[in-house]
């Protein structure tokens, strides 16, 4: 598939920024939580987790980028009770992941 499409590009970027940025955010919850910034699980937690993003760019970028960029924004027409339930299924994971023993 052809990335050359400004508007592609664009969304390419979009989703890198926004999964960066949420690994970052994750990483100084867990940090915070922990009480310490050389908590090595944490670390290699946050690596994981973008290891799983790289991977994925990896796999689906060159078959059909379109496709990560639709998955990972919301839809308007989705149901009621998704559009309440998974922000608060985020918050709960957030919130665990600073219960996490030291």
């Amino acid at each position: 598939m052809n990335i050359d499409n400004p508007s592609l590009k664009t969304g390419l970027i979009k989703w890198a920024f926004r999964g960066v940025m949420y690994k970052a955010y994750v990483a100084v919850v867990l940090m915070l939580s922990a009480g310490r910034w050389n908590w090595w699980a944490g670390w290699l937690y946050v690596f994981i987790f973008l290891m799983f993003d790289l991977a994925t760019a990896l796999e689906v970028i060159p078959k059909d980028p379109t496709l990560l960029i639709e998955r990972s924004k919301s839809h308007p027409d989705a149901n009621t009770w998704d559009k309440v339930i998974m922000p608060l299924a985020a918050g709960c994971y957030r919130w665990l992941a600073g219960l996490a023993p030291v």
